[in-house]
């Protein structure tokens, strides 16, 4: 899934002030927020837990502009019980790309619920 996703200042700003963050500059797990633009139609109707999340920052990401996110699952890890569902969501511009966030999310298999 990708999407043009304008990266603004208020929203970082907001960020920071509900996340208490006194840091410079601005957080990068703001980042992570990016992935409210995406609805994840296969995690929509099953037993989920985020169990961790990365985040790389590869280049400053200038706010107030446009970037291209893509958010595309990459691994599913089977278990006995249950999967390991992993995502990629990167931020680029261009043919640069300027972040990525990792993400892994528990799924309870129907062998166990």
């Amino acid at each position: 899934m990708k999407k043009q996703i304008r990266i603004t200042s208020a929203e970082v700003t907001q960020y920071k002030k509900i996340v208490s963050y006194l840091g410079k500059g601005w957080p990068q797990a703001f980042l992570l927020t990016l992935w409210r633009y995406f609805f994840v139609e296969e995690l929509d109707q099953i037993d989920h837990l985020l169990v961790e999340q990365s985040i790389i920052c590869k280049t400053k990401i200038i706010l107030d502009q446009e970037y291209e996110v893509t958010l595309e699952r990459t691994e599913i890890l089977k278990k006995e019980k249950n999967e390991i569902w992993s995502y990629l969501l990167t931020i680029e511009k261009g043919n640069h790309l300027y972040g990525e966030c990792r993400t892994k999310i528990y799924i309870r298999t129907s062998s166990n619920v």
